[in-house]
């Protein structure tokens, strides 16, 4: 049976190319997008399913409220962990991964030195086996952490600083805090890409202590101070739940302001896309851009399916006759749809087909600009062709469904007396979905035009600072930075030299929540702000405004204050001179000159002991900058001075450069490095990108919406442009006997393509809502976006009226022109 639809099915798409070519392109584009974007999607949920049992692994979060606003943090204190395992029996194991960066040194045996900055090192528990279940190459699992110096290595990091030579039992050096030696007593496979967690180093936690120079025989005694993050095994999701529900009595419990700060689980496989806790070990995505992605797909899909449809029911005329003689012969409504359904699905593994094939050829590009590496395992990937078949299936049945059971619903009576033929088939249908491609091309064109001009204002935006021709150097601990400082600014091509804790624009704040008070004493003081170490011209050299009072000099080392005679071993220091933004002054209820004078003391607190005390006089006020990206408001902040009691503070050297070649300036900047600091890595970087690069995924966004919007665009068009030529051919003689009368072409023109743009016109109204609660509700993932004016749905309907034009307009203007007599004889 099947095999007669095939051959019935082919021989009417050799009869009839132009329609087999419209649908066949339109099918192809269509599931050709929703391949590569259920490639992407699919690759968007793989996160974390590396880890074994890996549904019964969550992270412990901390939600804190604090002076009415609410916020989730990613990292705990050290005591959490232990704590939850020993009182709360749900918990099965508890593993600790307490980040780090800083040079890593390997001298070989043939005196080859080897150093590295490494950013994905973590010290660890040995827990880690039995939570997140690191898969061994080399080494014991059971007593790779036994040591207090070990590191467990991964296969790359091995390969980098051993090559071919068995690392087990060698030795590196880790500079950090300061210097120690760890020994390697294992090797893991690398982490996926696809993970949240990536690490080459995890060493024991024994090294942390030696580190820091805490006891070995000590316990981390905060919950709260930001040591690490913390994940737990759980036996089930029932347990997750009764877990859960402990937590707030378990907290309250623990701490003084236990309420304040309660731990929340959140499930391994859930922290990529919907995590909202913010410190986090890596970039997350996004669950709404894989719904636009999804929408994207669906919508592209229905379009190529519309065509069909149409197309099928505007030809309808023409194989009414075919439908007629085959139920006059006995042929029964069922038969006559199925047939008609398997030339639907014939075309639809013939459009399979070839975009199968464009999918393979355009990847690599698509990889491109999605910042991907996916790529296809026909073999291993029993999921795609799962959506393979589901696709051609669903892509068959959507699109011929509606002709199929309308064609076999001709009487044979009405069509051999030729009255089928002159009602011309469910019209208003057709409008309807014209009307719905159309909406949905402007829907594309709307979110395309927003997510460009969004992008637009994050580059051209005022920071409030001067990001160019400067140059970001990463400071590795013990490096002398006094001396690269003097060394860079004898250059003739430096401008200026200074540092921070972490660079403007797209460096963050501190990540410890701060607690403000105005008054010296307050010890119930409220009210988070960041805070960051600068040095001396800091200010100046970005262009900060200063709005009233001073900024740190050299001439004043007294702003660096002196540590109290108290016998504390945490940060704590004195009399500082402070410089505060304007939003912090703001938020105290002062001007930039009341502020002035003004006595402040930021706490963290816990438990009776004090982790941070620094108190301070502010000496000047600054404008306000963007010291995040702009998808979080300008936080109150406060700068106390790099170089202070504890040395100098700033993990980063920031170097202006004069007007000329960058090459040759960052050569110079390289040159003047390895003559301070030879032993050190190089890592450097123009400020300008780096905070372009904060909007990598925002980039890739607009790239590839774009690119589908278009051919969610072409389908629609293609689809149009069949339309007006079976409508032309329809009616042919009208046309005819118009041109006999006297009407001209243009008339003629306008008269074939009012209906259709009438059309887009009621596809922009129905479009224009959707399309702004869809846009809004992105851009409310950043604090400073654009407007989405009525300019925006107006351009839309333009640009959609004008490609309608387009396409209308050629077949119209043939048909116009054609020859009156030629025209009165058609039929």
């Amino acid at each position: 049976m099947w095999k007669n639809y095939t051959l019935i099915a082919w021989r009417n798409l050799k009869k009839h190319r132009a329609y087999a070519f419209i649908n066949v392109v339109g099918l192809t584009l269509g599931i050709a997008a929703c391949l590569m974007i259920g490639l992407y999607v699919q690759d968007e949920l793989s996160y974390d399913r590396h880890v074994p049992d890996g549904e019964q692994v969550y992270r412990v979060n901390q939600y804190v409220t604090d002076n009415g606003a609410a916020e989730t943090w990613a990292w705990t204190g050290g005591g959490l962990g232990p704590a939850m395992q020993r009182d709360l029996p749900q918990v099965e194991a508890v593993a600790r991964l307490a980040g780090a960066s800083g040079s890593m040194r390997r001298l070989a045996e043939d005196g080859t030195l080897r150093v590295f900055r490494e950013t994905d090192f973590y010290y660890t528990d040995s827990a880690i086996n039995d939570v997140l279940k690191p898969a061994f190459i080399l080494g014991d699992p059971a007593a790779a952490f036994d040591k207090l110096n070990a590191v467990v290595l991964s296969a790359s990091a091995a390969e980098r600083y051993f090559g071919d030579e068995n690392p087990l039992g060698k030795t590196l050096e880790f500079v950090q805090q300061g210097t120690i030696t760890l020994e390697v007593t294992g090797v893991v496979a690398d982490v996926p890409e696809n993970s949240h967690l990536t690490y080459d180093f995890l060493a024991s936690f024994g090294a942390h202590k030696q580190m820091y120079g805490v006891p070995t025989e000590s316990e981390y005694a905060s919950y709260w101070w930001p040591v690490s993050y913390t994940y737990v095994r759980l036996p089930d999701a029932q347990a997750a739940a009764t877990l859960e529900a402990a937590l707030p009595e378990f907290s309250a419990r623990n701490r003084e302001d236990g309420e304040r700060y309660v731990p929340t689980l959140e499930a391994l496989h859930d922290i990529y896309l919907y995590s909202e806790a913010t410190s986090g070990p890596s970039a997350t995505g996004n669950a709404a851009t894989v719904r636009i992605f999804g929408f994207i797909a669906l919508a592209i899909l229905v379009l190529a399916c519309i065509n069909f449809m149409n197309l099928s029911t505007a030809r309808s005329a023409q194989r009414a006759r075919e439908v007629g003689v085959r139920k006059s012969l006995g042929a029964e409504r069922t038969q006559v749809a199925m047939q008609f359904l398997g030339e639907s699905i014939f075309m639809s593994v013939v459009a399979l087909v070839l975009a199968v094939a464009v999918v393979e050829m355009l990847l690599p590009a698509f990889n491109d600009l999605a910042g991907r590496a996916i790529d296809i395992d026909y073999g291993a990937n029993v999921t795609y062709w799962m959506g393979i078949v589901a696709l051609v299936l669903f892509t068959g049945v959507l699109a011929g469904a509606y002709p199929a059971f309308y064609l076999a619903s001709f009487r044979p009576t009405e069509v051999l007396k030729g009255l089928m033929t002159r009602t011309g088939g469910h019209a208003g249908v057709r409008k309807g979905l014209v009307v719905f491609q159309f909406a949905v091309s402007v829907v594309l064109i709307v979110g395309t035009t927003v997510v460009l001009r969004q992008l637009d204002y994050l580059r051209d935006a005022d920071l409030g600072f001067d990001q160019e021709q400067t140059v970001v150097l990463r400071l590795g601990s013990g490096l002398e930075w006094e001396e690269l400082e003097d060394q860079l600014e004898q250059q003739a091509q430096v401008v200026s030299v200074s540092s921070s804790t972490l660079a403007p624009g797209y460096g963050g704040t501190s990540s410890l929540p701060y607690r403000t008070g105005a008054a010296w004493n307050d010890e119930n003081a409220t009210g988070d702000t960041g805070h960051q170490h600068v040095d001396v011209g800091y200010f100046e050299m970005l262009g900060i405004p200063v709005l009233a009072g001073r900024t740190f000099s050299e001439d004043r080392p007294a702003d660096g204050g002196v540590r109290p005679d108290n016998g504390s071993p945490y940060f704590h220091i004195f009399e500082q001179g402070h410089v505060v933004n304007e939003a912090f002054a703001r938020a105290n209820g002062w001007t930039p000159e009341t502020a002035l004078g003004e006595r402040v003391r930021m706490t963290t607190y816990e438990n009776g002991v004090y982790y941070t005390d620094l108190r301070g006089t502010i000496v000047g006020v600054v404008g306000d900058y963007h010291q995040r990206s702009l998808r979080s408001e300008i936080l109150p902040m406060v700068f106390t001075p790099a170089q202070n009691a504890f040395g100098h503070m700033g993990g980063n050297g920031i170097v202006k450069l004069a007007p000329g070649n960058a090459a040759d300036a960052m050569a110079m900047i390289r040159g003047v490095w390895q003559e301070v600091a030879p032993d050190q890595p190089f890592e450097a970087s123009f400020l300008d990108q780096n905070v372009q690069n904060l909007y990598v995924r925002e980039a890739q966004l607009g790239r590839v919406v774009t690119a589908f919007a278009f051919i969610g665009i072409v389908i629609a068009c293609l689809g149009l442009f069949g339309l007006v030529s079976y409508a032309a051919e329809r009616r042919t003689k009208e046309i005819g006997i118009r041109k006999v009368l006297g009407a001209s072409v243009p008339g003629l023109t306008g008269l074939l393509m009012r209906d259709f743009l009438v059309l887009v016109g009621v596809a922009t109204v129905i479009a224009t809502p959707v399309a702004y609660v869809a846009m809004d509700r992105w851009l409310q993932t950043f604090a400073y976006q654009v407007d989405v004016g009525l300019g925006v749905f107006v351009l839309a309907g333009i640009v959609a009226s004008v490609i309608a034009a387009a396409t209308v307009s050629y077949q119209a203007i043939k048909t116009a022109r054609r020859n009156p007599v030629t025209a009165l004889r058609y039929e």
